[in-house]
């Protein structure tokens, strides 16, 4: 199309519109109106999901924080744990320095052997409270063929 072509329609076009120019802009209104409306849903709709992703975050937020609360709990129970068979080792070590009968010796053994045991329970307890959640997950799953899958492409074959 050449620039005279042009010309001659936009001559003939103007016409139209001159003669009716309510009209015209009656049109031009609801057409902004629809983009306006159109563009309002569209950052609507991704403010509602950013927002959602907001409280996902948030509540993941909160769960972090109460598992570091209950982890701070669990490592001081070690931590005491930990001092208290300290202090019976000592006792130990005493009694033997000191040729305590044996009898004394063994119930002084069997106490630091239950403390032993409770340290060790609690330790696992920080370690379970510590270790992320997504190991346990379906996904992470034996069960699950797509993970077995990935797993046996990742380890080496022992045949």
């Amino acid at each position: 199309m050449e620039i005279k072509d042009f010309i001659e329609i936009a001559k003939a076009e103007w016409s139209v519109l001159a003669a009716a120019p309510f009209l015209v802009l009656a049109l031009i209104a609801v057409v902004a109106s629809l983009i306006w409306w159109l563009k309002g849903s569209i950052d609507d709709g991704q403010i509602k999901q950013l927002n959602a992703h907001i409280a996902g975050l948030k509540a993941q937020l909160d769960v972090r924080d109460e598992r570091m609360r209950l982890a701070e709990e669990k490592r001081e129970e070690v931590q005491k744990t930990a001092e208290r068979l300290s202090g019976q080792v000592s006792v130990l070590t005493a009694q033997l320095q000191q040729h305590a009968a044996p009898a004394e010796i063994e119930r002084t053994a069997g106490i630091i052997q239950s403390t032993t045991t409770a340290l060790s329970s609690a330790n696992t307890a920080l370690h379970n409270t510590l270790r992320p959640k997504l190991l346990e997950s379906p996904e992470f799953s034996s069960d699950n063929p797509e993970f077995r899958r990935r797993a046996s492409i990742t380890q080496p074959s022992t045949t």
